[in-house]
């Protein structure tokens, strides 16, 4: 094939690429360059970089980190400097899911250092928004807001309606955590507000389940399997395997809430093994705790091994609170929640 003639081949393939993002189509993207060669995938970085972004959002979580390594020098030669920016921001995402939140946090803390300096600000807002999910990871409630506000403010000077609603639902989740479920209601709400219907079908799901969470904390379990029913049915559709692992999760917890523990273990055991698989530790471990609940003769050896990873993650205290959230939901079941 000729120069030219590779040149329209890797220009029609990226055309093709953006369309199946913007209908949130990752297996689309898997499809149309999973076939390419690595020689292929390397020398035109941008087409490796969206083939590692689709393997992520698909679940495959090593595959994904293990092309974005292989990307960092085609990448660094690259004349558009933003693909390194972006490059690094979705290793540091791998990473992040697979459990090395110290190596992810590294990553994010070098892209902020970079695109502040690039005036980079999509990559601003993306690396301070994650700062932020680690932050409230190891419990430093002022630190996550900080970066989350930073975040918000960098996408909607942007008009970034994904960016916004992302970190409209990281704030629910910090605000979750910090006892304050009105103001958490309150950017879930904001999220699925600014999120696209269609194309950002993860992230109004990601927010329906996270508020299912809220209404099993406030002791209607029957809402909170619904709502997180219906979000399972959304991330389905778009094959993110781990949106449908924290459904199943606040499933189980809801049947558990409700006093149903035995119909609980189905969906809690589904989610452990996609947690598994798609290699997100954190909800494997938080997973483990609520199979602790609903399997009480297992319940030492899991909590155990849920200690493992989140010591491991660095995140004992995050892991404290899952146990302690756990219990109480315990509770709840045995005096009869209502709403």
């Amino acid at each position: 094939m000729s120069n030219d003639a590779e040149a329209v081949r890797r220009l029609d393939l990226l055309d093709a690429v953006n369309r199946r993002r913007a209908a949130g189509d990752y297996a689309g993207i898997r499809v149309l360059l999973e076939d390419d060669s690595p020689e292929t995938l390397l020398g035109e970085a941008a087409l490796g970089y969206w083939l590692a972004y689709a393997r992520r959002r698909l679940g495959e979580t090593e595959a994904a980190l293990e092309l974005a390594e292989a990307l960092e020098e085609p990448c660094l030669r690259d004349a558009d400097r933003q693909l390194h920016r972006k490059r690094t921001n979705l290793e540091a995402m791998a990473l992040f899911d697979l459990g090395r939140v110290d190596d992810a946090s590294e990553r994010w803390s070098d892209l902020l250092g970079l695109a502040t300096a690039a005036g980079d600000n999509p990559m601003v807002a993306h690396a301070a928004n994650n700062l932020g999910v680690v932050a409230t990871l190891r419990g430093q409630a002022d630190e996550s807001l900080a970066h989350h506000a930073r975040a918000l403010a960098a996408y909607e000077r942007l008009a970034d309606g994904r960016g916004i609603a992302l970190t409209h639902q990281n704030l629910g989740i910090a605000y979750r955590e910090r006892g304050l479920p009105r103001e958490a209601e309150a950017h879930f709400r904001a999220a699925a507000r600014a999120a696209t219907p269609g194309s950002d079908e993860d992230v109004l799901a990601r927010a329906q389940e996270e508020r299912a969470v809220l209404f099993l904390m406030r002791g209607d379990p029957s809402l909170a399997e619904a709502t997180a029913e219906r979000a399972r049915h959304r991330l389905a559709k778009v094959a993110d395997r781990a949106g449908v692992a924290e459904c199943l999760r606040v499933i189980g917890l809801a049947r558990l809430v409700a006093g149903r523990r035995r119909d609980a273990q189905s969906p809690l055991r589904e989610a452990l093994r996609l947690a598994q698989e798609v290699g997100a530790a954190l909800l494997e471990a938080e997973t483990l705790e609520a199979l602790a609940a609903v399997e009480p003769n297992e319940a030492e050896a899991l909590h155990a091994r849920a200690d493992e990873i989140f010591g491991g993650l660095g995140a004992q205290g995050w892991g404290a609170s899952v146990r302690e959230r756990v219990a109480g939901f315990v509770e709840m079941a045995e005096r009869g929640a209502s709403p």
